[in-house]
């Protein structure tokens, strides 16, 4: 079985021309990016989706002509988790390293608790966006599969330290602001990373995709992305939390 079976069906989303601050080019058949003078942060999700783009033509080698554009179409929770599970199935991802799929907390806790999918089960949601978006992209870049599925799977699974319940919502804790769910994340899975039989230099690679996911300093991120794989990693995380449109809590 191939990834490309497992993947649900894509739906494309429009990109506008007006990228205002962003400015992009027609080079070698390729939109390439460029940051303006005065260059600001995309503040609409059109330029975003342009901003996405062009900066994984800017990293990552190009295996086909064409980069689509899309959004994967709406999954409820239990479809989220079994295709997250089954993805790990075709690429044969040892079960120790599923870990966040069996923890009840992962499954059920927010993607944040004032941002970006702020509702129970958000964190869920907001994985398989990112490793479905991430995926879909794998197949016409030149990209490791393998270290980018375990990288989205497990670069915001630190969260469930983060936050906490509390009356009907959820509230950060301590554990945000003393270690943050990224180092905790890159932790847990080296933890258990140590179990398998996979090379160290292979989690490595997985492990900095997990630490850079935030891009830069700015947005959080102690280290820039240095591969291919920790790009794409970072852009559709991107993607996942500036361009979808999170269903209502």
């Amino acid at each position: 079985m191939e990834l490309t079976e497992v993947l649900p069906s894509p739906r494309n989303y429009p990109v506008n021309s007006e990228e205002h601050a962003i400015v992009v080019s027609q080079g070698k058949n390729y939109p390439h990016f460029t940051l303006h003078p005065h260059f600001r942060e995309p503040t609409t999700k059109e330029e975003w989706v342009v901003f996405i783009l062009c900066r994984i033509v800017d990293h990552i080698p190009l295996a086909e002509d064409l980069i689509p554009t899309f959004i994967p179409s709406f999954a409820d929770d239990a479809s989220c988790q079994q295709q997250l599970h089954t993805m790990a199935q075709v690429l044969e991802v040892p079960q120790v390293l599923q870990e966040p799929l069996y923890n009840d907390r992962f499954l059920t806790y927010p993607g944040s608790t004032s941002k970006h999918h702020a509702y129970k089960g958000g964190l869920l949601r907001h994985t398989w966006e990112v490793s479905t978006i991430a995926s879909y992209l794998c197949q016409c870049l030149r990209v490791d599969a393998y270290t980018v599925y375990l990288a989205t799977l497990w670069h915001d699974y630190g969260k469930i330290y983060d936050y906490e319940p509390y009356q009907d919502g959820y509230v950060n804790t301590s554990h945000k602001y003393k270690i943050h769910h990224i180092h905790r994340s890159f932790a847990e899975f080296m933890c258990a990373s140590k179990d398998t039989d996979t090379s160290s230099e292979l989690h490595e690679e997985i492990g900095h995709a997990i630490l850079a996911h935030h891009g830069i300093k700015s947005w959080g991120s102690q280290i820039t992305p240095h591969t291919p794989e920790a790009w794409l990693v970072h852009l559709a995380d991107l993607f996942s939390v500036q361009v979808i449109t999170t269903r209502n809590a």
